[in-house]
């Protein structure tokens, strides 16, 4: 059976495989059982994608039984769950119909529906859901020692595979295909009855002696040639249109910044059916890039396209376009949806993996393109956030240059002030934090650590958030930057 290979796994890896088998099989230990897991069986995990020391593969997975419980040698997991079974047997020990029923009945117990056997030489897939004995839960016979020629049937089982559920159609179209071959024995004396009708309108009855004859051939051919195509099935990629690319092959795209977006499993659903994510509240500007960080049991960034426009913040549900009922759960008045250019989202063939869970990303992060090809972790792409980092984004100069004399006349107040920089404030304290600059596109706010009711300057535009205890007071070209610094001044005496 001929599929469709995982695009990153290379021929260079499998033949490392057959070459690992040949050397192996010309030592002493072909009768150890742990040793064939360790030199052949581990490896071929490892490049189909399961990570071998981590916890998405557990080994001697405990089988309860009714005759009490026994050990699966691997269960492959996903959220926690075993969602495939291998289990292995010493390189120089035939695979036996008793092997494969014991491995097809640990299946059933854990209604785990994927179970493998291998001796390192063969392997074989099962489909526990298929019935009861080898013949009828056979999915694919694998020889290994035949890498890389054979390469694209081991896919079947890669991580990529079963995740995406692209297993499950192409056994779909496999037990068609057997069906079809069982009818066409059945009937093969009415196929052959079928050549002869043709051949005789053709040929005329002066000849049907020699047509009987060559009927039946015909009809032996055609369910020997239906027998050998079924011998290889395809199956679609299992994100048809979406090409996969290296992060190496982004660094010839201008410059920018690249907008990450988080997400479970199921939403990468809506990204490839929309071409668009939603629904964000993002008030960068000119983000030229998406990319989107997919959650367990993937824990990586994944996707990346460009950004062709983001929407203006939605009222309501009648103000979407082209996204179904069923899609728009988690939308809220004032979210804006993100649409890609046509084309352009491709799926990355070197995700940028989650290494340390603190770093989770749970709300949109912002990064730059050369960080983002360059990354080997998440935490990579921080980027260091300065003073420079907030002015920028005020498009107004002249509330810009407001924003600079006041943050040095805050800084004059008194030595004991000191300055700190997060992603969204500029933060002045002392023991305690006191005065804060939040920047936008537009201008930008001064909150002061004091109740509005507390306040005492009429002349500046105070509003009233959720925190009681400050003071926000909106800057535009009109404020008056010697009655800023005083609020911040009365804020500051506070902390005395």
């Amino acid at each position: 059976m001929c599929l469709f290979l995982n695009a990153t796994i290379s021929n260079k890896e499998f033949r490392n495989i057959v070459i690992a088998i040949s050397n192996f099989s010309q030592s002493r230990r072909t009768s150890s059982e742990s040793n064939t897991k360790k030199k052949i069986i581990e490896p071929l995990l490892d490049i189909l994608g399961w990570d071998t020391s981590s916890s998405e593969v557990e080994l001697e997975y405990p089988i309860i039984m009714a005759s009490g419980t026994s050990e699966v040698d691997y269960a492959l997991m996903l959220e926690n769950k075993p969602i495939v079974f291998v289990e292995a047997k010493a390189f120089e020990t035939a695979l036996t119909p008793k092997h494969a029923l014991q491995a097809i009945s640990y299946g059933k117990v854990e209604d785990v529906q994927w179970v493998v056997l291998t001796n390192g030489k063969t392997l074989k897939v099962f489909d526990t859901k298929q019935g009861k004995t080898e013949k009828n839960c056979l999915v694919i016979e694998i020889d290994l020692t035949k890498l890389p020629m054979q390469a694209e049937d081991l896919d079947l089982i890669s991580r990529s595979s079963i995740l995406s559920g692209s297993i499950e159609d192409a056994v779909k179209r496999l037990a068609a295909t057997k069906k079809a071959m069982q009818n066409l024995k059945q009937k093969r004396q009415q196929i052959a009855e079928e050549f002869r009708k043709i051949l005789l309108k053709i040929t005329g009855r002066e000849v049907k002696s020699r047509i009987e004859n060559l009927s039946n051939q015909l009809a032996a051919q055609a369910i020997q040639l239906f027998e050998k195509q079924s011998e290889t099935f395809t199956r679609e990629r299992p994100e048809r249109g979406i090409q996969q690319v290296t992060r190496k092959q982004l660094v010839t795209k201008p410059s920018g910044k690249v907008v990450i977006c988080p997400s479970r499993i199921a939403g990468v659903e809506f990204l490839k059916k929309y071409n668009a994510w939603g629904f964000v509240t993002m008030r960068e500007e000119d983000v030229p890039y998406f990319a989107l960080y997919v959650g367990r049991p993937e824990s990586s960034i994944l996707y990346f396209g460009e950004i062709e426009s983001v929407t203006k913040p939605l009222k309501s549900k009648e103000d979407l376009v082209k996204i179904q009922e069923t899609d728009i759960e988690t939308f809220e008045p004032g979210k804006r949806v993100i649409h890609l250019k046509p084309g352009t989202l491709v799926k990355l063939a070197d995700p940028i993996p989650l290494k340390n869970k603190r770093f989770v990303p749970k709300a949109r992060l912002y990064t730059t393109l050369e960080k983002f090809t360059q990354a080997n972790r998440i935490e990579d792409l921080r980027v260091k956030v300065t003073l420079e980092h907030h002015l920028e984004r005020i498009k107004n100069p002249k509330i810009k240059r407001i924003a600079t004399e006041l943050r040095d006349a805050i800084l004059k107040i008194s030595n004991d002030i000191s300055e700190r920089t997060t992603k969204s404030h500029v933060i002045f304290r002392t023991s305690v934090n006191f005065a804060r600059i939040y920047t936008q596109p537009r201008g930008f706010w001064l909150s002061v650590k004091i109740p509005k009711a507390e306040f005492g300057i009429p002349e500046l535009d105070v509003r009233l958030l959720k925190n009681p205890r400050w003071t926000y007071i909106r800057v535009d070209e009109k404020a008056d930057l010697n009655l800023l610094v005083k609020a911040a001044r009365l804020a500051y005496q506070r902390t005395l």
